[in-house]
């Protein structure tokens, strides 16, 4: 794998459209890399971006969001893409909301057929 290229930013809320699998990321019983590695894998073998309209650009957006207290609960790991407006929302996919704040943003120059393998 490439480089990763990190950088501390602050976003203004948009929408993302995309798919979401719930995980618990915080013992050694965790589903996390389970349903991470699954998540990846429907995206690459469904084309399941190429599906999304009204997209702003090809970035993909992956996020860990909704959880329901703190890092030790339950939370939303969300893969999709930044949208104009969620007016259209492929079956099998969820409209949510990045909000407002200061995020680790981790970029690839790898196609997510690469960093899935």
């Amino acid at each position: 794998m490439k480089k990763l290229k990190l950088e501390i930013v602050h976003i203004r809320d948009f929408p993302v459209v995309g798919i979401a699998t719930k995980c618990i990321s915080h013992n050694e019983k965790s589903d996390f890399y389970d349903n991470c590695d699954d998540l990846w894998e429907k995206i690459v073998t469904e084309g399941s971006l190429d599906k999304i309209q009204n997209k702003v650009n090809d970035n993909v957006v992956a996020a860990y969001l909704n959880y329901e207290t703190d890092h030790s609960k339950p939370f939303d790991f969300v893969v999709g893409c930044q949208v104009s407006n969620i007016d259209t929302i492929p079956e099998g996919m969820q409209a949510f909301e990045m909000e407002n704040g200061v995020y680790l943003k981790v970029r690839s120059s790898e196609k997510i057929t690469e960093c899935h393998s």
